[in-house]
């Protein structure tokens, strides 16, 4: 009998086992029975308690956590069925299953105004307020973080990003957090901003067409600096690739600064001038060639050759004219009249004249 005895008794502790997972309440409810050791029983009562207070663990929205287990207990007096010495047990939990449960829903919250109601959400009354200023911040920091990983996905939007800039502190959120969020956002539109000049034809009306009072004053500057030096960059590659003697003839575009319209003016009149002593030098160069291979030069001067340059040449062809004629009195054969002509003597004083002219400044190399 006795072990019939402990064979029942057995299977009505573990019947107790089974129904404190799954019908915890009725545990909780329920006084010791008498087969049941005082050590067990709370054993039981605690599992019991933890599976209760787990009621509702996938709460989708705040309504749902409002209704949940862990946040009646918190913001209830103690039941009756609850022992004092569990009480104290069973807020610490509800209180770490409510914060899991918080976390939870604003990982899943896809609607950034579903924020306001949880951070609004009212603190339970066996709460701490110290203990939930701190589920607060936590809640502000993820919350922070969500918007920030979210505008951050809008950088190369410039409309979006003026957008979430115009859109106000949400209720419950601490200033500082939120002033956090915002200087997040005014850092994304600067360089959304510095990252367009880069694209856009006309860097200078771009952002003047764009509100910048979300900016400080000196990054305001800092963008409008580059604006500028992008379109004034943009405008000398422009003066270089079409005609620049027409282009200098022009006005002045209204944007550009007196002194950095001078000093293109200047560096393309030097570019033009740099231009054609190249070109004349070229044409001297070839008229040299042509002497020192023994061709008649043109009758008339060519339109990059001064009189002064020319007469060096007529006479430098004349001089090495009088030389072949002389030589070919004396009865010398020349067989090649380049190499003899800088092999003799008097040729050198010829080579100077020319090198008189280069270094005159009348040839550009």
């Amino acid at each position: 009998m006795k072990g019939i005895s402990n064979f029942l008794k057995n299977m009505l502790i573990n019947d107790l086992e089974r129904k404190a997972y799954y019908e915890s309440k009725k545990i909780l409810e329920k006084g010791k029975p008498i087969y049941v050791s005082t050590q067990k029983w709370l054993d039981i009562r605690k599992v019991a308690i933890n599976e209760f207070l787990g009621e509702n663990r996938n709460c989708k929205n705040v309504r749902e956590l409002e209704a949940s287990t862990c946040y009646k207990f918190l913001n209830n007096n103690k039941p009756s069925y609850i022992k004092h010495n569990e009480w104290n047990y069973i807020l610490k939990k509800s209180t770490e299953v409510l914060e899991e449960q918080i976390k939870k829903i604003i990982l899943e919250i896809n609607y950034y105004n579903d924020f306001t109601v949880l951070l609004g959400l009212v603190r339970p009354k066996n709460i701490k307020q110290n203990i939930w200023d701190i589920m607060q911040n936590k809640i502000s920091d993820l919350f922070i973080l969500l918007k920030k990983h979210n505008a951050s996905q809008y950088c190369f939007n410039t409309d979006k990003i003026i957008d979430l800039l115009k859109e106000k502190k949400q209720a419950g959120m601490a200033e500082d957090k939120w002033s956090d969020y915002y200087d997040f956002l005014k850092k994304l539109y600067l360089q959304n901003l510095l990252n367009k000049l880069y694209s856009v034809k006309s860097p200078i009306e771009f952002i003047n067409n764009l509100p910048l009072d979300y900016l400080e004053v000196e990054k305001i500057y800092e963008l409008k600096r580059e604006a500028y030096r992008l379109q004034l960059l943009a405008f000398k590659i422009f003066c270089y690739a079409n005609n620049p003697k027409e282009l200098i003839k022009k006005k002045k575009p209204s944007w550009i600064k007196d002194i950095d319209f001078k000093i293109i003016v200047l560096d393309i009149k030097g570019k033009i001038e740099i231009d054609e002593k190249r070109e004349e030098y070229k044409e001297k160069l070839q008229l040299i060639n042509e002497i020192l291979r023994c061709n008649e030069l043109q009758m008339t001067i060519p339109k990059n050759i001064n009189q002064e340059d020319w007469s060096y040449l007529c006479n430098l062809q004349n001089s090495i004219r009088d030389k072949i004629r002389n030589n070919k009195k004396n009865g010398i054969v020349l067989n090649n009249k380049k190499e003899k002509l800088i092999e003799d003597e008097e040729e050198t004083k010829y080579i100077k004249r020319i090198t008189n002219i280069i270094r005159d400044n009348k040839f550009v190399h």
